[in-house]
């Protein structure tokens, strides 16, 4: 609906209209994310909101927009960081309205810094004022700037998103990557520009992954829109949108380093194209029809075989529960399953958790929802131990730990381990003065 109404705002008749709609539903990363834990696809809401309601404040003189575009910012920088891809449509909205509609543009800015101030102001306050930035994402942040790096990092980007099922064409895709490397100087594993290695690329399973799933075909559409909509020499409004978008992309490039899942970080910016598809419809109806006869394909390929939520085969969406919850990693059902009966039994709310950075905590809130337990972080190892509690819970669970010995001492108190898989996961309660007896 969103990408739709942006198309109508540059433009676009009934039929641009739908095209903006299918483009964003067809898109195999948002059919993916759709079901999934995922917020992108929330962000790029929230993103098309924020450009939208902007581009109404300048070209449909309803100045009010402003505000409301500015709430909507608020809201993107909240969900996810990634909403920076929208700085270059912020000049421009700032550009156009500043002398005229100042009023409207201070509230906005008033809106943006109560919604998303706070967040940030905690951020500022943990690090003692050092970044605004949380740790994962500074270190997620691009170290070279110089032109072969970014332009290394964006050809990476552009290749994750051409992954496909077929594996010679990954493995094109790698060589040639590694030949650009060659070429450039630029190192294949510099971490001061990438995340991990090259090698994720050609893994074909991923393509059906919310993680990793590629829009090869959206990317081939992308790149025909723009030569078509050069062609056509559109109206004002529609280039100042064209090039805002592109900047967010090379944006993206400068700012962040390629990661494996790179894929979801883009489906803002993929969204943000989807309206221009509406400009060029009334002249390019036909082959667009061509174009979404195939994305149809896909997105039906993509919601049919997704690889954790899948519509056929023996773990789909309408069998047992807790396999599709567990869907990537399965083998932790037992585990987690023999921690909620002991935490039951238990009669305990305040169960504190010992885990590493990427444990997976979430299930455990998940199963014993309903039941008042509350679960809070111990001896926690990042900046946020400033505000950890002092008061030691009454059981403990840790999770991915290398070492569960018999006997922990968490907040100067002691806790026996009940029950324990190494490595995995165990079940530790308080020991009190009258166990000692």
């Amino acid at each position: 609906v969103a990408g739709s109404w942006v198309a109508h705002l540059l433009g676009a008749g009934r039929w641009g209209q739908i095209f903006a709609g299918v483009f964003i539903a067809s898109t195999p990363m948002a059919v993916l994310q759709a079901s999934s834990t995922q917020n992108d696809l929330a962000l790029s809401f929230w993103v098309l909101s924020c450009a939208g309601l902007g581009l109404s404040a300048i070209m449909a003189s309803r100045p009010d927009n402003f505000l409301l575009s500015a709430v909507a910012l608020g809201l993107s920088v909240l969900t996810k960081s990634s909403a920076f891809v929208l700085l270059p449509f912020l000049l421009w909205f700032a550009g156009s309205g500043v002398i005229r509609h100042w009023k409207f543009i201070l509230l906005g800015a008033a809106a943006f810094l109560l919604i998303a101030g706070p967040h940030y102001a905690r951020n500022m306050m943990l690090q003692d004022g050092k970044s605004f930035l949380h740790e994962e994402g500074a270190a997620l942040m691009m170290q070279k700037h110089d032109v072969l790096s970014v332009a290394s990092n964006g050809l990476r980007q552009m290749a994750s998103e051409m992954r496909s099922l077929w594996g010679p064409a990954n493995d094109m895709l790698v060589n040639g990557i590694r030949g650009w490397h060659a070429f450039s100087g630029v190192k294949v594993d510099d971490r001061a520009v990438f995340v991990d290695s090259l090698g994720v690329i050609n893994k074909a399973p991923l393509v059906m992954d919310e993680d990793f799933a590629g829009n090869s075909v959206q990317v081939v559409m992308i790149i025909f829109m723009l030569g078509v909509i050069a062609a056509l020499r559109p109206a004002r409004p529609v280039w100042l949108y064209l090039v805002s978008v592109c900047c967010g992309v090379v944006l993206f490039w400068v700012l962040l380093k390629w990661q494996p899942w790179s894929n979801r970080l883009h489906l803002p910016s993929m969204m943000l194209f989807a309206p221009l598809f509406g400009v060029m419809a009334d002249r390019w109806r036909w082959p667009l029809l061509a174009f979404f006869a195939v994305l149809s394909v896909f997105a039906f390929w993509a919601a049919i075989f997704n690889y954790t939520r899948p519509l056929v085969g023996q773990f789909n969406v309408f069998g047992p529960k807790d396999p599709v919850a567990f869907a990537k990693n399965r083998y932790l059902i037992p585990y987690y399953g023999i921690t909620k009966v002991l935490l039951e039994k238990a009669s305990c709310q305040d169960v504190g958790l010992l885990e590493k950075e990427d444990s997976w905590e979430y299930p455990l809130w998940s199963l014993t929802r309903g039941s008042g337990i509350r679960f809070r972080p111990v001896e926690v190892k990042n900046v946020s131990a400033k505000l950890e509690s002092s008061v030691a819970p009454c059981a403990l669970v840790t999770i991915d730990q290398d070492a569960d010995p018999k006997l922990r001492v968490v907040k100067g108190a002691p806790f026996v381990r009940a029950w324990g898989a190494d490595k995995i996961m165990a079940f530790y309660i308080r020991l009190r003065p009258e166990m000692l007896e």
